[in-house]
């Protein structure tokens, strides 16, 4: 948590954060009908409590990390080209990203891209368009780009980050949250 809130203070302009998500059902992350609360005719959502098949969950999350750095190497190529073309030599990266445990029961990603100058902005837009078009043939769903158009002091994006690593409890103590104890038990 705090090497996150620290980079992203040092970088200090302004950043979005924008949200990577699993797929849906149309990608295989079948439903768990065992544990659904809804009544019969009810469309499952992770919204409404209803949480994938352990095995597939446990399927796409074991494997989502390693399609994840080829669709980011992918992504960043296609905006660093997109850049040169305007006629800049900036090659661009993000400033930070970490993975969140989804109640059903996949991770999605968050990651968070610097918009303080205007070559930073035309490649982060750039980088999102690459991802909205080759995630879903990487085995991802829905891009969150809404925050490309808003954006905020970095240190804002930490703090939203940090929450997944972990929270206060109830007794005024600092707890790890689910995300971060699956993650250590990733091999």
């Amino acid at each position: 948590m705090r090497k996150i809130r620290e980079n992203l203070r040092t970088y200090g302009g302004l950043a979005c954060m924008c949200t990577l998500t699993a797929p849906g059902q149309e990608a295989g992350l079948i439903w768990d009908r065992n544990v659904c609360t809804h009544p019969e005719g009810v469309t499952c959502s992770g919204m409404i409590g209803c949480k994938v098949l352990p095995k597939a969950a446990e399927l796409w999350n074991e494997h989502s990390k390693s399609w994840w750095r080829e669709l980011n190497r992918v992504a960043k190529q296609r905006a660093d080209r997109a850049v040169r073309q305007l006629g800049h030599d900036y090659r661009g990266g993000l400033l930070a990203y970490e993975w969140e445990l989804q109640k059903r029961g996949v991770s999605h990603l968050h990651f968070v891209l610097g918009m303080e100058s205007g070559v930073e902005r035309a490649w982060a837009f750039e980088y999102v368009k690459a991802l909205r078009e080759l995630g879903p043939r990487k085995g991802f769903g829905y891009v969150d780009a809404k925050p490309l158009r808003s954006p905020q002091v970095a240190e804002k994006a930490a703090a939203y980050i940090s929450k997944y690593l972990a929270k206060w409890s109830a007794d005024g103590s600092f707890e790890v949250t689910e995300t971060v104890q699956v993650s250590r038990n990733d091999p």
